[in-house]
């Protein structure tokens, strides 16, 4: 049976909304039974109140262990190595130029994106820094691994790690 709900709070993703959803997210963390829900204007402005509220729950120490041990699996609980290898992952960047032109690429991944992908962009990453790219090339600072490695990393990526990039339009 569903719990009705006790409090909706409309317009959440603006400055007093978010305090608002705050201070429901702690009483319902502390175990007072309230049963709310985020009601937004526009479904970017409800996905960004929602992130927040993901966020502030994963900073509310209570809640991270309550999330962790309910929802999360535990070590050596993830997919094995049949799912890792049936999985796939594709991303879509949307980015405007300086003179304002909308840029479409995509990103596909042959593997599961989470174990995967991710260990072997970790992996091409670090040859890329150890073989390819000459110290002059990012004299000092902190580089992002696109502004770092660029066209080289993402060359590797396609090359050894099952990902493939294209521009679209």
């Amino acid at each position: 049976m569903n719990k009705p709900i006790d409090v909706v709070v409309f317009g959440a993703t603006g400055f007093t909304g978010r305090l608002v959803a705050e201070v429901l997210t702690t009483r319902s963390a502390a175990g007072q039974g309230l049963a709310w829900a985020m009601a937004g204007r526009a479904k970017a402005e409800w996905l960004a109140g929602v992130t927040r509220l993901q966020n502030g729950l994963l900073g509310f120490g209570p809640s991270r262990r309550l999330l962790a041990r309910l929802m999360l699996p535990r070590p050596g609980q993830g997919p094995g190595r049949r799912q890792r290898a049936a999985g796939s992952d594709e991303l879509l960047f949307i980015g405007q130029t300086a003179d304002g032109r909308l840029l479409r690429a995509t990103q596909h991944g042959d593997g599961d994106p989470g174990y995967g992908s991710t260990s072997k962009m970790i992996v091409e990453a670090a040859l890329c820094l150890a073989q390819d790219i000459d110290r002059g090339h990012t004299p000092g600072g902190v580089w992002t691994a696109g502004a770092a490695l660029g066209l080289t990393l993402l060359r590797r990526l396609e090359a050894n790690a099952g990902l493939s990039f294209k521009l679209v339009d």
